[in-house]
């Protein structure tokens, strides 16, 4: 499951390129939900599958710890 364009445009271009024709690209991942919630989705996607990847981009955790940061801030 990718949550990007850019991941899906690396991994079809990977599936091609390695020729993985049994795995599916599924961008799947709603954009509004948080890291842990994406977390806990991807953990019940992973009961239906042989295997699940969960990629996230770096800077999307960082901007998850920029905003936690900013709550503790505003209490």
């Amino acid at each position: 499951m990718v949550d990007g364009e850019t991941e899906q445009i690396y991994l079809h271009q990977l599936k091609q390129f390695e020729n993985l024709k049994a795995i599916s690209i599924k961008p799947d991942l709603p954009k509004k939900k948080s890291l842990r919630d994406q977390y806990e989705l991807i953990k019940e996607e992973a009961k239906h599958y042989d295997n699940a990847i969960w990629l996230v981009d770096f800077d999307e955790i960082l901007k998850h710890e920029r905003e936690l940061g900013e709550k503790e801030n505003h209490r």
